[in-house]
């Protein structure tokens, strides 16, 4: 598993550090001729160099590892059905997936249900998750009290600690129960868990949000509840970032706007910006400036910028909206090098 292999490599890492540090300690510092002060400074240089270079080796390995780990064998799976619910948007997107990766892919039964109002949002097309005793086993066991999390299923149907002992596991998030029934969920990876639980949420959260805005248009003309469920798409308080002052200030011309903006910091040293515009007013611009600013904070590598055009692209074309465009510039800022790598785009 992930952890345990992690854990063998930071032994392994640090070992080896140690190892050099003794063997280049001995050789650099005569046994003699040498001061304390000297011996002391080149053991310090070199143990800070070794230390580095280990922390740097562990760093690159360790990333190696968890990516071998999680697109390999059963795990596979759960990462590739993740990797497409990090850009849903509707329900549609995730019984798409559901569809793609769990059921055909992974042979999986999958069941989604509102346990506020009892509802079945989706059930896969076989007998486990269809029969009403196993409804009822589920609504006895796990009442829409029931507290959120990730937890593994026995045969039963029973909450199990032990995942070797699992045939299955399900989601609980705001009273919404994500049941996976797979007879193998012992070969998953322990990690995959609570990354699957994390962007369930934020899809979960998502989704509200887009279905509020449509909500909104369709019942009504109250556009300020549109506005101000357009602003929380905003940053309410710029980051404070070493070496570099940020301020924005934000006044729609109309109450929905298609102006949008965020600052996110990826490490000590760089941040990225983000500044753009969708063509239009209204309902249909708030709509795509959600997309194109959620899809920007699910990207992995925030350094990628090509990347992150293309996943903006693809996303707002699959809202079909003939009319909407956006022209957008993201860049990331180096406070170390004082450099920035930008991109100007329009799609």
């Amino acid at each position: 598993m992930y952890t345990t292999r992690r854990k063998l490599l930071f032994f392994l890492s640090g070992f080896l550090c140690v190892l050099f540090f003794v063997l280049l300690a001995n050789f650099l510092i005569p046994t003699q001729e040498a001061t304390f002060s000297f011996s002391f400074l080149v053991a310090t240089v070199a143990f800070c160099i070794l230390l580095a270079s280990s922390t740097f080796i562990d760093r690159l390995l360790g990333d190696k590892l968890k990516e071998n780990v999680l697109y390999t064998k059963e795990t596979e799976i759960l990462s590739a059905f993740i990797s497409k619910i990090r850009f849903a948007y509707s329900l549609d997107d995730l019984f798409t997936a559901v569809r793609q990766e769990l059921e055909d892919r992974g042979d999986c039964s999958v069941l989604l249900i509102d346990r506020q109002s009892q509802y079945v949002i989706y059930n896969s097309p076989d007998r486990i998750v269809s029969d009403t005793q196993t409804m009822q086993t589920l609504e006895r066991n796990f009442p829409a009290r029931h507290s959120d999390g990730i937890y593994f299923l026995d045969a039963e149907f029973g909450i199990v600690s032990n995942q070797n002992a699992a045939r299955g596991f399900f989601i609980a998030y705001q009273k919404k129960h994500f049941y996976v029934f797979c007879r193998y969920t012992r070969l998953f990876d322990p990690i995959i868990f609570n990354q699957l639980y994390d962007e369930f949420v934020s899809f979960t959260s998502r989704s509200e949000i887009i279905t509020e805005l449509t909500r909104i248009s369709e019942l009504s003309k109250e556009w300020n509840m549109v506005a101000e469920t357009q602003r929380s798409f905003l940053p309410k308080v710029m980051p404070e970032i070493k070496h570099l002052d940020i301020a924005a200030y934000f006044r729609p011309l109309v109450n929905v706007s298609g102006d949008y903006y965020t600052v996110l910091p990826i490490n000590e040293t760089k941040t990225l910006l983000l500044l753009g515009d969708v063509s239009g007013k209204g309902l249909a611009a708030a709509l795509v400036m959600g997309i194109v600013i959620n899809t920007v904070k699910n990207i992995k590598n925030k350094e990628d910028l090509p990347t992150m055009i293309r996943a903006v692209d693809r996303a707002i074309k699959g809202m079909k909206f003939d009319d909407k465009y956006t022209v957008m510039f993201v860049g990331v800022v180096d406070t170390e090098s004082m450099t920035i790598t930008y991109i100007n785009a329009s799609m």
